[in-house]
């Protein structure tokens, strides 16, 4: 059996990364792989484009697209210093360009993790996503860059954060895709809790608050001091309010035997976007 060590390795991410915009969702993905294999005292990882396909469970057929996509993304991470040096197994410099063969061994100059103001991205966790989006067509970097912005949030004392609408927005533009990551992570991997059932008294919608799966105790009572401090209402007291007025609104017009057409139409606009009420 492998030792506790070995089970429970992790990426030290800067704190800085989790919504820094001039890095891509590719990027950070690509660069948490590479330090997996990171050999501290010669500031290395070895590495193959095949193995970055094999980690991110990739098919092994048809996957040009996604090789040019690695070697746009070493690249990009050179250009913007994430990626120091390239270098064959006899330290010689090379270029992504020498990288012809996907099976070709090299060695990847990374800088030091840092020691203070990081993250632990856990590479079972990054494991267990990866598993989860073989053979869909869920973005693979686009997840894991939700999943690092969740673990950044609750790094901390109270092991408890949010992640606001306009944050989202920055790294996810679409609400849909996020109730999909956050269903996944929660109900399928087990690797967060979270709670987007609260509208602020404006009736604007609030924060997804976020928590780690494995401490529900505390995820509530964190999200019970939220709540209370913001003075937040349910959603569903929100739709239970607005289903009771257009409810009033139908009978209403119902009852109006004199209603001209305007109302009429209303009445149909009513009952074709809400049905039976």
């Amino acid at each position: 059996m492998l030792d506790d060590k070995l089970t429970n390795t992790y990426v030290k991410m800067p704190n800085v990364w989790y919504d820094d915009i001039r890095i891509t969702n590719e990027e950070i993905t690509i660069t948490l792989l590479l330090y997996r294999n990171y050999i501290q005292y010669k500031s290395v990882s070895l590495c193959s484009i095949g193995l970055l396909l094999d980690y991110m469970k990739f098919s092994s057929h048809n996957n040009n697209e996604i090789i040019k996509n690695i070697r746009t993304i070493l690249n990009l991470l050179i250009k913007n210093k994430h990626i120091l040096g390239l270098y064959d197994t006899y330290y010689n410099i090379i270029s992504v360009e020498d990288v012809k063969d996907k099976n070709y061994l090299f060695y990847v100059e990374l800088p030091i993790p840092p020691t203070i103001n990081y993250t632990q991205i856990y590479d079972n966790e990054l494991d267990k996503i990866f598993i989860v989006t073989k053979g869909t067509n869920l973005n693979k970097f686009n997840i894991i860059r939700y999943f690092v912005a969740c673990r950044r949030v609750i790094n901390s004392q109270s092991r408890f954060g949010f992640l606001t609408q306009s944050k989202l927005k920055i790294l996810l533009n679409s609400s849909r895709t996020i109730q999909k990551y956050n269903k996944i992570l929660q109900d399928d991997l087990h690797l967060i809790r979270y709670c987007s059932d609260y509208i602020t008294a404006q009736k604007h919608y609030c924060t997804t608050f976020i928590g780690y799966w494995d401490e529900k105790a505390n995820f509530e009572n964190q999200l019970k001091f939220a709540v209370s401090e913001q003075n937040l209402i349910p959603i569903s007291k929100i739709k239970s309010n607005t289903k009771r007025s257009i409810k009033q609104k139908i009978h209403k017009i119902e009852k109006d035997e004199f209603a001209n057409e305007d109302k009429l139409r209303e009445l149909e606009m009513y009952r074709k976007k809400y049905g039976e009420l």
